[in-house]
């Protein structure tokens, strides 16, 4: 075996191994529980973004039904997480889960 194929199989490996062992993490630890902190941000931010409020305080629109802009995180995750809500993906096991693919 060549070492690009062997380096190309072992990055393979890896990657698989890391994979398990996150998709085994989400499902037998943390499952559809209900997360807190910055990951609820995430979630709801995602899904008020796919629901058409653009980026928004997330806790202010959902407790409050006050919508104001923020700028408080990179967008691209809050994008990620508005692209599975749209596709319907819209549990917090779904997204726990479509976060550890792309992970």
């Amino acid at each position: 075996m060549t070492s690009g194929r062997r380096f190309r199989v072992g990055l393979a490996a890896v990657t698989a191994v890391g994979l398990a062992v996150r998709l085994v993490y989400v499902l037998a630890v943390k499952g559809n529980e209900a997360p807190r902190g910055d990951a609820l941000i995430f979630f709801l931010q995602g899904h008020q973004l796919a629901t058409g409020h653009g980026l928004v305080n997330a806790a202010l629109l959902a407790f409050k039904g006050i919508s104001r802009p923020v700028a408080d995180h990179p967008p691209l995750f809050t994008y990620y997480l508005a692209l599975l809500d749209r596709l319907g993906i819209r549990t917090f096991l779904g997204a726990r889960l479509g976060v550890a693919v792309m992970g």
